[in-house]
């Protein structure tokens, strides 16, 4: 048994100060066309493109699906598909180019984002937990667009709370258990947790707290309630697709 408590999500993260340098509207972005011309802009004004982490492993591919399913891509039949494809050839370009760094393909989150710190960047692809020290550099969060145009769904992570309960036999353990677990999902120790984490809580209300008392998080809240969950369609073949798509992004990346 499991209780998801707290929400995490993805999103572009902009410096404003290097786009009006480079004439870029933020509003202007509405598509992948849209984005690489942004980016282009950036990098013809003296400044870098945009970080991401594309590193092996699930922390690659949880930033990678938000392109692959923008590309309108199912992850049941993931691998070779044309979306898997057109969002491989998205983010290697930006390599390829030099408008992201070689480094993306063994750049972790925190990498990433200590790259964006620096100021030289006009975009970065990060989490809603690194929106603390966005709000400090000044910078906004904008939707990954999707393909074509709209915004691109991005996978919802979480932290849980669990109760194995097919090993606790002992009903006043079990008791126990829930009466601390009921204390730290309740509204007030919920928004506790999450706003010493840096994530939107799980519950509806809780967010609308947290939004009415911090409104940085308010560009969040429609893409955290809209995201995508990365095994409700394959359960647990999630895994299996997680790692052949890790596989062909870290191709991508390295390709000469």
């Amino acid at each position: 048994m499991g209780f998801l408590t707290a929400l995490t999500h993805w999103a572009c993260i902009t410096n404003p100060d290097v786009l009006n340098k480079a004439g870029v509207d933020p509003e202007s972005i509405t598509d992948w066309d849209s984005l690489n011309s942004a980016i282009e802009k950036v990098v013809n004004a003296g400044y870098k493109g945009i970080t991401f982490s594309g590193i092996s492993g699930e922390e690659g591919t949880f930033q990678f699906l938000p392109w692959f399913w923008g590309a309108g891509g199912q992850l049941k039949d993931a691998s070779g598909s044309s979306a898997e494809q057109d969002a491989l050839d998205l983010v290697s370009g930006w390599v390829q180019k030099g408008w992201a760094p070689k480094s993306v393909a063994t750049d972790n989150q925190s990498a990433a984002w200590d790259l964006f710190l620096g100021g030289d960047y006009g975009f970065s692809e990060n989490g809603s937990w690194q929106m603390e020290s966005a709000v400090e550099k000044g910078y906004k969060m904008i939707s990954i667009p999707a393909k074509d145009g709209g915004v691109a769904p991005v996978p919802s992570g979480g932290e849980f709370i669990t109760i194995p309960t097919q090993k606790t036999k002992d009903s006043d353990k079990m008791k126990a258990t829930a009466e601390v677990i009921q204390c730290l999902i309740d509204g007030d120790n919920l928004k506790k947790t999450n706003d010493e984490m840096v994530y939107l809580a799980a519950k509806s209300d809780v967010r609308k707290q947290q939004v009415e008392e911090n409104s940085a998080w308010a560009p969040w809240v429609d893409a955290v309630e809209n995201a995508e969950g990365r095994t409700t369609d394959v359960g647990l073949e999630y895994e299996d697709i997680s790692a052949q798509l890790s596989e062909d992004l870290q191709a991508a990346l390295n390709k000469g």
